[in-house]
């Protein structure tokens, strides 16, 4: 049956004298506006934007969802008014035309263009100085590179696992449900190992410490993460599926404006960026400059 978004509308409109709300995916299910299955498990589904042609249905009536899987419900609160939607909507492309809202200004645009044009950790290049490839060069010509490259990896390595760690830990506790490193098996011998699974199966998640805009290999490596997420969800089909970042920066590129963005939320794959302590932060960017990421 085809989705009736106009339903969902009438039904966000009527309780927006409450101000901030919570439905249940219960409530969502009984009202006759036939949701597809992606409401209740994808959080792309529930974007604050004109990028999707059904979030009219929310935004239209003035208001801002946020999902949650894990009690299972969404949560409205106000936003812009852009109640003009209401009537005469008109479509480009897989998008309603929407007012723009104040992320959407043309003077900020232009700003954020000038501000992606420079190096994103330029003002961090003092703390790091002693930590830079020149300074490394230096020791090498000393005939010491080999032992600092087998303790530099080893010492990196250990970092970005230290980071996942405290990520995973960060999202345990936002949800209330404790996630731990497993394995699976397949059918055919094969096995993979998924970076956090809640003990009661509702998540499954792979977390990237990365700092900083992803290369080509980096986010191919994403997307392979991804991938051992779609795979394990046959085994556990109602689980939520999360690819979990550290940097706003890093996760941007996979929620929007890319081929990636768009697959990950066909497949019902969230994107969700994790609190991680400022000390060890700077720690994972200084591994990245050694390494030279």
């Amino acid at each position: 049956m085809v989705a009736d978004y106009e339903v969902l509308h009438e039904y966000l409109l009527g309780r927006r004298g409450e101000t901030s709300f919570v439905v249940s995916f219960a409530e969502l299910r009984q009202l006759p506006a036939n949701l597809p299955a992606s409401a209740f498990k994808s959080q792309p589904w529930w974007a604050n934007s004109s990028t999707q042609p059904h979030t009219w249905a929310w935004l239209a009536a003035g208001l801002n969802a946020h999902p949650d899987f894990v009690r299972r419900s969404v949560a409205f609160e106000p936003g812009p008014d852009r109640s003009r939607l209401t009537s005469g909507r008109r479509r480009h492309g897989n998008h309603f035309d929407l007012p723009l809202a104040a992320d959407d200004d043309p003077d900020l645009l232009e700003l954020n263009d000038d501000l992606d044009d420079r190096d994103p950790y330029d003002v961090l290049a003092d703390p790091f100085q002693a930590g830079t490839k020149a300074s490394y060069r230096v020791l090498d010509r000393r005939g010491q590179e080999r032992q600092l490259a087998a303790d530099l990896a080893r010492d990196d390595s250990s970092v970005e696992r230290e980071a996942e760690v405290q990520m995973i830990d960060w999202l345990s506790r936002q949800v209330g449900v404790t996630l731990t490193r497993r394995h699976f098996n397949f059918p055919d011998d094969s096995r993979v190992e998924i970076d956090g699974v809640s003990v009661d199966g509702s998540i499954l998640c792979e977390a990237w410490a990365h700092q900083g805009p992803p290369d080509g290999a980096q986010k191919a490596r994403v997307m392979t993460d991804a991938m051992k997420l779609i795979a394990v969800q046959a085994l556990m089909p109602d689980a939520v599926l999360v690819l979990l970042f550290a940097d706003e920066m890093v996760a941007e590129h996979f929620k929007g404006g890319s081929w990636m963005a768009h697959a990950l939320a066909q497949t019902g794959v969230n994107v969700w960026v994790a609190e991680l302590d400022p000390a060890l932060r700077q720690r994972v960017r200084q591994a990245q400059i050694r390494q030279g990421l």
